[in-house]
């Protein structure tokens, strides 16, 4: 891991849900999409800890998520149509520093997405969906402003990379990019620094290991990946450090689902 300075690229994640198997989504994304096993809400997060907890009935995955406290990620109230408050990474750290790691409940140290209801998750079929503004699109230095990584060079990604929002599976693989400055699909509610956007990624275990990018419901790209394994040993997590040579954007995250 490089200890090399990088500049701000706000961005803040309001709510972050997960789901086993593929989520059919709406023609237009106006809340969190039902049926996950795994939510965070950060307009909902009010008891003030290091904890952004899981409110899944029975919290059936055992994760939750530390945020770090310093550089601290801090809860912030936000103008948006469909939510209150978000959790603002700062960006321009290193490591994992101003980040939050997936733990298991009430752990400190970062764990992986292998284990899920006792069976390998990291071999089934999965869809994330992250609602999330950044502050800008072009951070500097720009090769890649993290969002979401779970496993290293062999597992998922999701990143903004000059204008571009990116999704990545596998280092050597193909990748799925969409940009959102242009947005020539017009899928945005307003500019992507004005609103909150939902970013849903879907990858499917059976061949051809397809993983699909939705932005506000609609399909943005796809592409084929090299095997069906989508996470691999490394921890998870969001942060604004520098990992994988590749960092996240600055900024406040609403929800993770």
């Amino acid at each position: 891991m490089s200890s090399k300075v990088v500049k701000k690229c706000v961005v803040a994640l309001s709510a972050v849900a997960m789901f086993s198997g593929l989520v059919s989504l709406s023609a237009l994304a106006v809340e969190v999409t039902p049926g996950f096993d795994f939510f965070v809400d950060a307009s909902q997060d009010t008891d003030g800890d290091q904890y952004w907890e899981d409110l899944t009935v029975g919290n059936p995955t055992g994760f939750e998520l530390r945020l770090d406290d310093s550089p601290a990620v801090t809860r912030v109230t936000v103008s948006s149509t469909q939510f209150t408050h978000a959790y603002d990474f700062i960006g321009g750290s290193t490591g994992n520093e101003a980040g939050a790691w997936l733990v298991d409940i009430g752990e400190t140290d970062p764990t992986d997405m292998k284990s899920f209801y006792e069976c390998a998750w990291d071999r089934s079929p999965v869809t994330l969906e992250i609602w999330l503004k950044p502050d800008n699109l072009t951070p500097t230095p720009a090769n890649g402003q993290i969002i979401f990584e779970t496993g290293g060079g062999t597992g998922l990604g999701i990143l903004i990379d000059n204008n571009e929002l990116v999704v990545t599976h596998d280092v050597a693989e193909s990748q799925i990019r969409y940009n959102i400055s242009t947005d020539l699909s017009s899928v945005l509610i307003a500019t992507a620094t004005n609103e909150f956007i939902q970013v849903v990624v879907t990858h499917d275990t059976a061949t051809p290991w397809q993983t699909v990018l939705y932005i506000n419901g609609q399909q943005v790209g796809t592409c084929n990946d090299a095997d069906d394994n989508w996470s691999g040993g490394d921890g998870a997590g969001f942060w604004a450090g520098e990992h994988r040579e590749l960092r996240r954007p600055d900024g406040p995250y609403s929800r993770l689902s």
